[in-house]
């Protein structure tokens, strides 16, 4: 709202009279609600008789009194001057006087019609506006337009510059960096990231909130977000609240500064699991303008919805990643049941297989059993998982099981151990890594990853395609102590029987010997 008092200033001399509005692609209805006579530097105002009852009726809803007269209608507008040329500021009492007077005048023909940019006219239609923004949409497109509240100004000047503040919400969706080593308090928010099976992954949505929300009767304002299938949602762990950023993106579970949000009173979650495999969530703020009005949170705050996944079985490996989609979704004009969306925002988490193939040679093996390890904080190596000989499946041959498939791992230090050798072979050597991934474009829609690497063991390869690292654990024939039961045992008993009789026999043989 633009509250420039007319009746109370003088006037620079002007033939004519340019109007310059600062926003793009918007368009406004002018309804001149106060007539302007100039005399040289002078002017003087007086109600337009096309509009005065609905004018005074507006008033005097507005002040709570009654303002019965043109008189008591500039007392009015020079006792509540909150603003001069901005939005922002403005006194409660002429927002609510501009909010009530466009419900009367709403489909009204105009006085003047105002365009983004430059707009000339005569001064013969000087005055004081009431401008309301009447911007079309077409219908058939997808842009949405966020509607200004309505505006007070008094053109009556050679040159005037309404500055329309920009209130139409944004959304931002992260996650928290995959770096599982350190503690929550020292990571930080990105855009793409990897993780590995059984990691907690914590995401987190923001939004915006209009500067005009005090204009609507009342306000929507919910997020959807989608969750691929390989995404498990932990809905129990969703938790909203309005925090106040300084600088950048909100800290979500690490912020210091916010105000939790009530479930069920102030916010609700819906959860859909859809037939594809991925989830849907819905997070509606139920009464986000009583908040506001309530001062509980202000609109200089961030709504930010926080929660946790986990990867399953259906995870994407590779430069696919696991897309995590969200829109958010607003009232978007202050006089009618328009609703507004933004562009789609999302963060993208990422996962990597192993492959081991067990060979004698260039023959596949089977029979093998391994374990996978990986290095933790302290420096010492966890298990991650162990596969059996029942686990392998074929690999190159496809009669033979000898590709044992280890799914969702991160980045980090690991070791491969054999821990079930095939009989008659020897163990195959343990086999240390180091995976390295690399991520671009973070705080942008074209976050992604951009390389998969393995280090210090060139043994191994990487595919950042597919996100597979390959490698083949060799196992060497040999002499190898046969184990307990089996034809191994009779024939172990068997030569050790030998060896007694021999030892028995041979004293006595010699003993002929030398008669």
């Amino acid at each position: 709202m633009f509250v420039a008092l007319p009746g109370l200033a003088k006037a620079d001399a002007a033939k004519n009279i340019t109007v310059t509005i600062n926003s793009d692609g918007s368009s406004y209805s002018g309804y001149r609600i106060m007539d302007a006579k100039i005399d040289g530097d002078n002017v003087t105002y007086s109600l337009n008789d096309t509009y005065k009852d609905a004018v005074l009726k507006a008033a005097s809803d507005a002040k709570g009194s009654s303002v019965s007269s043109s008189q008591e209608f500039k007392e009015f507008l020079k006792d509540h001057q909150g603003s001069t040329n901005s939005t922002a500021g403005e006194d409660k009492t002429l927002r609510k006087f501009a909010d009530e007077l466009y419900k009367e005048l709403k489909g009204k023909d105009a006085d003047v019609t105002l365009k983004s940019g430059a707009n000339d006219f005569s001064t013969d239609k000087a005055g004081y506006y009431l401008l309301a923004d009447t911007t079309a949409v077409d219908s058939k497109s997808n842009d949405t337009h966020n509607y200004s509240a309505t505006l007070l100004a008094g053109l009556v000047n050679k040159g005037v510059t309404l500055n329309v503040k920009s209130t139409t919400p944004t959304v931002h969706k992260k996650v928290l960096e995959g770096d599982t080593d350190k503690a929550y308090k020292d990571r930080s928010y990105v855009d793409a990231t990897d993780y590995a099976e059984g990691d907690t992954i914590p995401y987190m949505i923001t939004g915006t909130i209009s500067s005009q929300i005090k204009s609507y009767d009342s306000y929507k304002y919910y997020f959807t977000d989608e969750l691929p299938k390989g995404l498990d949602l932990d809905d129990s762990s969703i938790v909203v609240q309005a925090e106040k950023v300084t600088s950048g993106y909100a800290k979500g579970i690490n912020a210091t500064n916010a105000t939790k949000l009530t479930k069920d009173t102030d916010w609700k979650a819906t959860v859909t699991k859809n037939n594809d495999g991925t989830t849907s969530l819905r997070v509606d703020l139920t009464d986000l303008k009583k908040l506001v009005e309530d001062n509980k949170i202000s609109t200089d705050d961030t709504i930010v919805v926080t929660y946790n996944t986990k990867l399953n079985e259906n995870a994407e490996i590779g430069a696919a990643g696991n897309v995590n989609n969200v829109k958010l979704h607003y009232s978007n004009n202050p006089y009618s049941d328009g609703e507004g969306t933004t562009n789609n925002k999302n963060a993208k988490v990422y996962t990597y297989e192993l492959d081991v193939n067990k060979v004698t040679g260039k023959e596949a093996l089977a029979g093998a059993g391994f374990t996978l390890y990986k290095k933790d904080a302290s420096g010492e190596y966890k298990e991650v998982k162990t596969l059996n000989p029942d686990d392998a499946v074929t690999g190159t041959d496809s009669k033979v099981k000898n590709k044992y498939v280890f799914k969702e791992l991160d980045q980090g230090d690991y070791k491969i151990v054999e821990t079930t050798v095939p009989d008659g072979y020897k163990k195959g050597a343990d086999v240390e890594f180091t995976i390295k991934a690399t991520f671009d474009g973070q705080n942008s829609a074209n976050a992604k990853l951009t390389s998969l690497t393995v280090v210090n063991n060139d043994s191994l390869k990487a595919d950042t395609t597919t996100g597979i690292i390959s490698t083949n654990i060799n196992n060497y024939t040999g002499f190898v102590l046969p184990s307990t039961g089996g034809m191994g045992r009779y024939i172990f008993l068997a030569v050790g029987a030998l060896v007694v009789v021999a030892a028995v026999a041979f004293p006595s043989l010699k003993k002929k010997k030398l008669q």
